[in-house]
């Protein structure tokens, strides 16, 4: 059986696949991931809180003085 070169690809399982930035906003200073502008700069962030459908129900579980 000869393969179709025309026929979709799973990107997901793509070895290549990047993961999208995102910019995040942050306003405390004391934190050791607060960059220039406002933003923060940890590799990854966690994120808990009751209601995480609405920014103000999210507590921000990387802070680190």
């Amino acid at each position: 059986m000869r393969q179709d070169d025309n026929a979709p690809t799973d990107e997901a399982s793509s070895p290549h696949e990047t993961t999208p930035q995102v910019a995040v906003g942050c306003t405390v200073d004391s934190c050791e991931y607060w960059g220039q502008g406002d933003r923060c700069i940890a590799s990854h962030i966690d994120i808990s809180g009751l209601d995480v459908k609405h920014e103000e129900g999210t507590a921000c579980e990387t802070f680190d003085s």
